[in-house]
């Protein structure tokens, strides 16, 4: 936007306001010439700005940045060992990796789950087929084109799979704490939101709602109390707290999820991401992203940021 690119536009607005044509006609065709002249002066202007210092790809890169054209991850540095060091650490749990397992049933005592899962009730083509699924699982890990040698896995269980917290619910659902200091706590992995039961958030939890619960609907009911066994004064002070008790009647619906909304930390930290004001406060830096993808070939793959 140039001064003279700000004259023709005022120009033009007045010849419509007039209602000539003619004269809306020419500030037209002169405003559209003018605007093609600054662009092209503003390109050049540029292109002789990063044509002096030698770096054109910056230039690009920065117009790229600003438009969020064509985005794409950085990719992390070439190391063929990195996809085998990380399949050896997602594999650390295994006893021997460079064994391949064994294809008979281990004896009964060794297999807790299974044996969880037959006092639950489950039949025995059931559990073997489970145990089948959670035994010998392939795994690799991919970075870019580099692909790491595969690994045999009977620990743990599948990630992304839905079976997998279902199967440590039934393993654990009698597991009780004993101890104050102690919680339950629910099955997590990098793609499950960890769920902890606490004692004292729902406490207070229960005793805020409970208490703006009392603060909103106490009037109303003083109120119609009031009306059905005394005699209640109709006067501008009555109707002032008439007004008041059913707004806070009404309002106590919205309190509600406000609530239970701030007392997640999780929506308290998204909200002071999203509020926070950028120029006081310098952005996070930007972390350098790997796509890695981890197949296990008995399951779907999975995607991991790191």
């Amino acid at each position: 936007m140039t001064a003279k690119v700000r004259a023709l536009m005022k120009s033009r607005d007045s010849a419509f306001r007039a209602g000539d044509n003619t004269a809306l006609k020419t500030a037209r065709a002169k405003l559209s010439r003018a605007i093609r002249e600054a662009k092209r002066a503003h390109a050049q202007r540029i292109h002789g700005h990063f044509k002096d210092s030698g770096d054109s790809r910056r230039m690009w890169q920065g117009i790229q940045a600003i438009t969020n054209y064509k985005t794409t991850s950085r990719a992390c540095d070439s190391d063929a060992s990195l996809p085998d060091a990380l399949n050896d650490f997602y594999a650390q749990f295994e006893a021997q990796n460079s064994i391949v397992v064994r294809k008979t049933i281990p004896p009964p005592n060794d297999q807790h789950l299974i044996e969880k899962l037959s006092l639950l009730g489950l039949n025995t083509s059931l559990c073997n087929w489970i145990l089948d699924f959670l035994t010998g699982r392939p795994q690799s890990v991919q970075i870019g084109n580099s692909i790491s040698s595969t690994t045999t896995l009977s620990t743990g269980a599948p990630q992304g799979c839905v079976l997998s917290p279902l199967l440590f619910t039934l393993l654990t659902h009698d597991c009780a704490a004993m101890h104050s200091s102690n919680h339950n706590i629910k099955f997590a992995d990098n793609m499950t939101v960890v769920g902890l039961i606490n004692s004292t958030e729902t406490a207070q939890t229960v005793l805020l709602v409970v208490a703006a619960f009392l603060f909103c609907w106490m009037p109303h009911h003083i109120i119609a109390m009031w009306v059905e066994f005394g005699d209640f004064p109709l006067n501008d002070a009555s109707f002032a707290f008439r007004i008041m008790s059913h707004c806070l009647a009404y309002g106590n619906s919205c309190v509600n999820p406000i609530l239970y909304a701030f007392l997640s930390e999780n929506f308290r930290k998204a909200c002071q991401q999203v509020f926070t004001c950028h120029l006081f406060y310098s952005p996070p830096p930007v972390k350098k992203i790997a796509r890695i993808r981890m197949e296990n070939f008995s399951t779907t793959h999975s995607t991991t940021n790191v």
